[in-house]
């Protein structure tokens, strides 16, 4: 079965800007509209530079005060009345590109491209424009002419690197992250890349990639802190978990993640006291998180809150969807506390419905039978079950450690005592 952390446990070269320009127009076809009138010298201009200047200034106040459907109208009007003013067409691009209207924005940056206008601007603002839209496969040659140009500029390495995340590619992501972080080791990018391994499961890479570059007494951010501290987690270097979210925690650090890894950590590490503590604040953080209440549920348990516990993994259970591991895990524990309960039928039906969706499960097989055949006494079903597993274990030829040979032979040795019992009640009778 697999184990919690690997269920649970996930984002983040190549010519100078000339030969760029040329290099993505042979892959992108340019859309020829109205504002190719740029293009003609000789358009004769209908508003004079200062009153484009001046509709301009009027925009850039509007931008400010956050009229922003009104500055776009204004420039826009201005356009339609002359589209030969450069700067006007530069505006208007910019108020695109920052309010996501991407392909009037593309369209316009085409168009500054064709022209050789500012390329070192535009370049990068149409890399963006084009992975903001998802059209990742479009943005990565333009990405990879802008780090040709300039090799460690970090926000180019690391947007990269986010588009070959995007396209499934995670080791060539990390390796544009490496060199971004190897350049400047900056916490978003030790951040990104982080995440983007512990999505993957792989959480001992994960905790590699961030310690090789993180300097604790520089990069204070509690984002990244917290990601190191799920690492460790994920990792069960829980004394490690523990002592970073309980320094994050004691510092003012309440975010739903501290306190949840926090509370986690306690619980792995047998500090259920404390875990139940601060679980109870984690649910009320986030009701609708199914680990949190898995966790809550153990703890209440071991404290001897049986009830709450067993309110608390029937809330897990509710909460949690996929996979099936996720739900054996919450059974299991939940039978455990129907049987600390004493209620041994609800604990063996829990049991069995486990064993349904996945019979060859040797551990819950054993411990429905110790309900069954000590708990309930059914001593003609328990008897038939032994044999059920019994049979399991010996056609099972993987399993020949001495743990499993222990248990065949007790399997066989409680098999003869119920058939002697047995034997013996039929000849009293």
């Amino acid at each position: 079965m697999k184990t919690l952390s690997t269920i649970i446990f996930s984002l983040i070269l190549t010519s100078q800007f000339s030969s760029a320009v040329e290099f993505i127009n042979a892959d992108t076809t340019d859309t020829v509209t109205a504002v190719d009138t740029l293009t003609q010298i000789n358009t004769p201009e209908i508003l004079s530079p200062d009153i484009v200047s001046r509709r301009i200034e009027k925009a850039r106040r509007l931008m400010k005060e956050y009229k922003i459907d009104r500055a776009i109208d204004l420039l826009e009007k201005t356009y339609s009345e002359d589209s030969s003013s450069v700067q006007l067409v530069k505006e208007l691009e910019e108020i695109y590109y920052k309010t996501s209207e991407n392909n009037k924005a593309l369209e316009l940056v085409n168009l500054l491209l064709k022209q050789g206008l500012d390329s070192s601007v535009y370049m990068p603002h149409k890399a963006l424009i084009l992975k903001k839209e998802g059209d990742f496969r479009a943005s990565k040659p333009v990405f990879q002419s802008l780090i040709k140009a300039d090799s460690t500029n970090t926000f180019f390495l690391n947007t990269i690197a986010e588009v070959y995340q995007d396209l499934g590619k995670t080791d060539s992501s990390l390796i544009f992250y490496t060199k971004s972080a190897e350049t400047i080791p900056k916490s978003v990018t030790l951040y990104k890349a982080g995440k983007l391994l512990l999505g993957k499961e792989r959480a001992n890479e994960a905790l590699n990639f961030m310690g090789n570059y993180y300097n604790p007494e520089i990069q204070q951010s509690k984002p990244l802190r917290r990601l190191i501290g799920q690492a460790f987690y994920l990792t069960d270097n829980i004394e490690k978990s523990i002592a970073l979210f309980s320094e994050l925690y004691t510092k003012g650090d309440s975010s739903f993640i501290t306190t949840k890894f926090l509370g986690m950590s306690y619980r792995k590490d047998g500090q259920f006291i404390k875990g139940e503590e601060v679980l109870r604040i984690a649910a009320f953080q986030n009701p609708n998180d199914f680990l949190v209440f898995f966790n809550l549920g153990i703890c209440c348990r071991k404290i001897g809150l049986v009830n709450e516990s067993e309110k608390h993994f029937n809330t897990a259970m509710n909460l949690a969807s996929t996979p099936l591991v996720v739900k054996v895990m919450i059974n299991t524990e939940l039978a455990e506390t129907y049987e600390k309960q004493m209620r041994w039928e609800k604990a063996l039906a829990l049991y069995q419905e486990i064993l349904e969706a996945d019979p060859s499960n040797l551990s819950i097989r054993m411990k429905a039978l110790f309900v069954l055949d000590y708990q309930i006494k059914d001593r003609e079903q328990a008897l038939n079950e032994y044999k059920v597993t019994l049979k399991m274990f010996e056609e099972d030829t993987t399993n020949s450690d001495h743990y499993n040979n222990q248990l065949k032979d007790y399997l066989k040795r409680r098999i003869n005592k119920i058939e002697k019992e047995e034997f013996w009640k039929g000849g009293e009778s």
